[in-house]
């Protein structure tokens, strides 16, 4: 059995309980050591890890990726602007998966400690349905928790995450930083329920090359696409992020929830990156202006992500879904979008229910009138792409 090699960062004040707690539940595949400082006080990824990342990569006869796709600590530490999440850093160069270390290993975790799971690669990744899945340099990928009152709560997690995810992206990928007034954003959307999606398609001639490298790769890491269409009918999309939230039920009847995030930030295969969207967006850029875009390190990212997810939660705690919706649907594709719901036909979608979290659809009735369907990920196939709807196959 492969054993992998986990970094820890920890405040001084919970170091003793974290190290505690780890070692009681940690699985024999992976040991832990504990760095002296906290994140911010640390000074390069250098005392992390046993050599470079490329030096890494290169003897394991992989592939580098540039410099800022891996994890730099101390930017993390620096960019890092939450109360509690984040506050705990687990650190791997590699490991089997994030997901399944915090979900099966770490479970229970103190909140207040504030632990997140990062690693430069995975092994065997944690995806939907029990799938597996080896990630290729420059891919962001890790796992927190987080926990909540109320089982009705579940089914707007993986909303939240989709949105903060893209709100980190939109506030690091300006070249002006996240204010300068400049309201366009990038091609990236949510697809429902839990994919991150690029319309390469909006960005012309200069991603066309990116388009027909997606279309010829099916497998891979955070990103395999779909199909060729998009669900408001134009051609290009492709995934290059997807999350997944497993949660439990607590003694205490609270719901812990494990999440794990998976974005192609700089690797190029198998589908796009970030950075390749990036670079289209600026040579689709006026030729007299300043390339407006760039793509960020993946340590900026990764705080961006926690902090919008941490004020996301706090809105969400005391209002509800409404506290986002809107900041929610300017940013997913699906409003207004026809689809064949079998066995109901043709339907039209109109949103997300406020109390079940279900997608909202509007069926016409074949003797008049209109049917709210109420559509859940679980027992119903959603293939958006092709704007059809049916049920699973057992």
């Amino acid at each position: 059995m492969d054993s992998h090699r986990v970094r820890v960062f920890a405040h001084p004040s919970v170091r003793a309980a974290l190290a505690a707690f780890i070692e009681s539940r940690a699985p024999p595949s992976v040991s832990f050591d504990y760095a002296d400082t906290g994140l911010c006080e640390h000074a390069s990824l250098d005392a992390v890890s046993p050599g470079p990342p490329e030096a890494a990569a290169a003897e394991e006869g992989g592939s580098s990726a540039p410099p800022l796709a891996y994890f730099d600590v101390a930017e993390f530490g620096s960019a890092l602007e939450t109360e509690t999440l984040g506050r705990t850093l687990l650190y791997a160069q590699t490991i089997d998966s994030t997901q399944t270390l915090l979900r099966d290993g770490l479970w229970g975790v103190d909140p207040s400690w504030g632990a997140i799971c990062l690693a430069e690669s995975q092994v065997k990744g944690a995806g939907r349905g029990g799938n597996t899945w080896s990630s290729p340099p420059g891919c962001l990928l890790f796992s927190f928790h987080s926990q909540f009152n109320s089982g009705r709560s579940l089914p707007f997690v993986q909303y939240m995450i989709s949105l903060a995810v893209i709100q980190a992206i939109e506030g690091t990928t300006r070249a002006g930083g996240s204010g300068g007034g400049d309201a366009r954003r990038l091609p990236i959307h949510i697809k429902w329920p839990n994919d991150i999606y690029a319309d390469l398609g909006a960005l012309g001639g200069a991603a066309a090359a990116a388009k027909d490298e997606a279309a010829s790769s099916r497998d891979g890491a955070a990103a395999s696409p779909e199909g060729s269409t998009s669900a408001s009918g134009s051609a290009g999309m492709v995934k290059i992020g997807g999350i997944l939230c497993n949660s439990s039920s607590m003694m205490s009847g609270v719901f812990d929830v494990v999440t794990g995030v998976g974005f192609n930030v700089w690797n190029d295969e198998p589908t796009t990156s970030l950075r390749a969207i990036v670079d289209a967006a600026n040579d689709a850029a006026e030729p007299s202006s300043a390339a407006p875009w760039r793509c960020p390190s993946s340590a900026a990212l990764v705080a961006a992500f926690l902090g919008h997810f941490e004020a996301l939660k706090t809105q969400f705690d005391r209002d509800g879904f409404s506290s986002f919706e809107d900041e929610y649907y300017a940013r997913w594709l699906h409003s207004g979008q026809s689809v064949v719901v079998e066995p109901h036909g043709r339907a039209t979608i109109s949103g997300i229910s406020h109390t079940t979290g279900a997608l909202i659809a509007a069926a016409s009735r074949p003797g008049g009138g209109d049917e709210t369907l109420e559509l859940f990920p679980d027992g119903n196939s959603f293939d958006f792409m092709r704007g059809l709807v049916s049920k699973k196959k057992k």
